[in-house]
């Protein structure tokens, strides 16, 4: 498999358009993937992806990373980001 050069993978941060995107500046419309690893001594982390639908392309938007929290822990943090999520986007 070839793999592109890592600097034509990185892009700028988007721009935030007031009711057409979010804080991230992506569009609302984008459906979003959350992927996890929960880990207790190990960090948990929960990755948040968008899909463009117009190159299929899935693009790492926030992160959260944290060692050493329980279950309830996390749910604190957590609830916030999930809730960023558009009604009906997620995958």
């Amino acid at each position: 498999m070839v793999y592109p050069e890592i600097g034509t993978c990185i892009i700028e941060p988007w721009r935030e358009v007031p009711g057409k995107t979010d804080k991230y500046g992506i569009p609302k419309h984008w459906k979003r993937i959350v992927a996890m690893d929960y880990g207790l001594r190990n960090p948990t982390v929960f990755n948040f992806f968008a899909i463009d639908p117009e190159k299929g392309e899935v693009i790492l938007y926030n992160e959260y990373y944290a060692p050493d929290r329980t279950i309830p822990e996390h749910v604190v943090q957590l609830k916030p980001l999930l809730d960023e999520i558009p009604h009906g986007m997620l995958a």
